[in-house]
């Protein structure tokens, strides 16, 4: 036991969005990898594929795994990223079903409050664990892609608040506005990806707050300056930022941005309340 407690005192622990490609100078340097991809087959296969780059050859990787009946078309995804698996030469040595328990998130709470399942448990969910043995090393590829936008994330309690960042767009200043994607409400009713109006979302928050947004670079200086100890919650600071941010008129950034400052100190202030994701008004 003391030889394993000395093992684990002389490692090195690194956290890591696999989503985003490591620094080349520690590609091959990890023993071990653990990782828990979002539930969908092309994030499985980028996460594999950036795992893949910095594990050594013989080293191991533990990977949270949807079960196979866990949504439509399991069974198909599963057997995809298995033949993916094979592909990047890792060998499954283990796999345990059910062992992993998940809390249900809170945009998934908020949705099914909001289609009448009043009682559903917070941990419901069940993974399995694969552990896999790095055979074969393959070279290095950046060219798999899930998420072509950006997303500016922000802290707000104990939730997140992002603002989507199109391709391409080029920081100059657009007259700022925020709307529902939903009609009734601020919380988005679906937590399935394919869902259409997923595309809309411009300004998403954990608790399931859904907006389409313009002005992206505008709204992201608001909520900087909403956010930041010394100016929390002031209008008029959050104004003058993106006059200074954009170099425009006083009046014309009061004109164009006062509103959506008061519709974000909303969007704040339900992620705030811990029992506000019940809320569907």
């Amino acid at each position: 036991m003391g030889r394993i407690q000395e093992l684990f005192d002389d490692a090195m622990v690194y956290d890591h969005d696999l989503q985003y490609p490591w620094k080349i100078s520690m590609v091959e340097d990890f023993d071990c990898i653990i990782m828990d991809p979002p539930w969908y087959q092309d994030y499985y296969e980028l996460f594999l594929l950036r795992a893949t780059e910095i594990l050594k050859h013989g080293g191991l990787l533990h990977t949270a795994l949807f079960p196979a009946f866990a949504k439509t078309h399991g069974l198909q995804e599963r057997a995809a990223i298995f033949n993916f698996i094979q592909n990047r030469g890792l060998h499954l040595i283990s796999l345990l079903n059910g062992i992993l328990e998940y809390e249900a998130p809170m945009f998934e709470k908020q949705t099914l409050s909001t289609t009448n399942f009043d009682n559903v448990p917070h941990s419901w969910r069940k993974g399995d664990l694969a552990t896999l043995f790095q055979a074969c090393k393959y070279g290095r590829d950046h060219t798999l892609q899930v998420e072509t936008d950006e997303w500016k994330e922000f802290i707000v309690g104990s939730s997140k608040l992002k603002v989507r960042i199109p391709a391409g767009t080029i920081s100059h200043y657009v007259a700022p506005s925020i709307t529902p994607v939903e009609k009734d409400g601020p919380y988005f009713r679906s937590i399935s990806r394919k869902d259409p109006k997923r595309a809309q979302i411009g300004l998403w928050t954990s608790k399931q707050q859904a907006f389409s947004i313009k002005g992206a670079y505008v709204i992201v200086i608001l909520l900087d300056s909403l956010l930041n100890d010394e100016t929390k919650n002031d209008t008029s600071q959050a104004v003058k930022a993106v006059e200074q941010e954009f170099q425009i008129a006083h009046d014309l950034a009061m004109e164009d941005c006062e509103e959506c400052c008061e519709i974000l100190k909303l969007i704040i202030t339900r992620e705030e309340n811990n029992g506000g994701y019940y809320e569907t008004g």
